[in-house]
């Protein structure tokens, strides 16, 4: 068994190498993090979802958030879970994307009857691209005034609004291979001391 959980031990070697160099990635990846605020002004309750262009295409898609952890210095960890957001009268929400995957365009506003509008970020999306947005803070004031959002908008935020696991692999490799090793190294102490518990006590009684 100690011999099986030595092995095993050493196996893990290399993924947690895989788990620095991942790390390290999202630190480089960091220098291409840009934020920005969308607050409801509005006096009804309203949905928000950011949406942006890859390449030159007229297909739109949700644009990959990040989770900042105040005061801490880490890296921005991809966020996991539906990126449509609800927001009341007077609510505020901060969003920090990938800039360099991404050309942010428009914002989905969908109100409490259903209807969806959107909020023009960058009318010209596929010039410039691959930057951040020019305004860092949106308001919504009157949504039911904003024009309709386009069906390519639409379908954006239907799919933001689905819960989104394409950052799991991520944290499987982040947290993965340290968490095993861990547990590998705590099992291999205890079956040493097992075994040195047994001889102790086979020659006690003698």
């Amino acid at each position: 068994m100690l011999l099986l959980l030595r092995i095993l031990r050493l196996a893990v070697l290399p993924l947690l190498g895989l788990s620095g160099l991942t790390f390290l990635g999202l630190g480089f990846g960091g220098a291409f993090m840009s934020g920005f605020t969308i607050t409801n002004k509005s006096t009804m309750s309203v949905k928000v979802a950011p949406v942006g262009v890859i390449g030159r295409s007229d297909d739109r898609y949700p644009l990959p958030l990040y989770v900042k952890l105040p005061l801490l210095p880490l890296p921005p960890f991809p966020f996991v879970g539906s990126r449509c957001f609800t927001l009341l009268p007077g609510d505020s929400t901060t969003m920090t994307y990938d800039m360099d995957d991404i050309n942010f365009s428009e914002i989905a506003v969908a109100v409490e009857s259903g209807a969806m509008h959107q909020l023009v970020v960058n009318p010209s999306p596929e010039l410039n691209q691959y930057h951040a947005p020019l305004q860092k803070h949106f308001e919504i004031v009157t949504p039911l005034t904003l024009p309709p959002a386009s069906k390519a908008v639409q379908y954006a935020a239907e799919i933001a609004e689905r819960p989104s696991s394409s950052g799991l692999w991520v944290y499987a490799i982040l947290f993965g291979p340290p968490i095993t090793y861990a547990a590998l190294a705590a099992c291999e102490k205890r079956v040493k001391s097992l075994a040195k518990a047994e001889l102790s006590n086979a020659a006690d009684s003698r």
